[in-house]
């Protein structure tokens, strides 16, 4: 499990910082979101230490221009690009 600062340093590191590109999502299992989601590009997810870390993390990033497919419940914050 990651605390919100490691999750947004990995996020920061994964996309350069430009958010734009990116989708980001909340999931409780990522590897059946990847599967619905079909082929996509770049895609990582964390485990969160806890859901409102995860939605804490989601909100931040779409702030900043992050597209959002995904506010569900869960942990599991993911990135993936569009």
């Amino acid at each position: 499990m990651a605390s919100e600062q490691e999750i947004k340093s990995k996020i920061i590191s994964a996309t350069g910082g430009i958010y734009g590109s990116w989708v980001i999502g909340v999931t409780d299992d990522p590897q059946k979101k990847k599967t619905e989601l079909g082929r996509v590009k770049n895609w990582a997810s964390w485990e969160a230490d806890s859901e409102a870390t995860a939605q804490t993390v989601l909100s931040l990033f779409v702030e900043k221009r992050m597209k959002s497919t995904s506010a569900g419940p869960g942990k599991y914050v993911y990135i993936h690009l569009k």
